[in-house]
């Protein structure tokens, strides 16, 4: 998997232009690609891959918040009592 739009540039180096527009215009409008917009080819590659990578970006989930430890509540029914032992 990439980590950079660097990274992406020598695996789509022999793709053609058409190809990756195809790819491009399969994400435009969908969900989560709502704004996108298709394209009948790219410019350049530092242009496409540029664009493709931002794109991704919107698939990167949204850290959750670690929810606050769970702490069992004492309850008078919940509590252990020792017998008495008187003497």
């Amino acid at each position: 998997m990439a980590s950079a739009p660097r990274e992406l540039r020598n695996p789509l180096a022999d793709v053609d232009y058409g190809a990756v527009g195809d790819v491009w215009n399969g994400f435009a409008g969908a969900p989560p690609f709502g704004d996108l917009k298709p394209v009948k080819k790219f410019t350049d590659r530092k242009t496409e891959v540029t664009r493709i990578w931002k794109a991704i970006q919107a698939l990167t989930p949204t850290p959750v918040p670690e929810a606050a430890p769970i702490v069992p509540q004492t309850t008078p029914s919940s509590r252990i009592y020792a017998p008495c032992v008187f003497h």
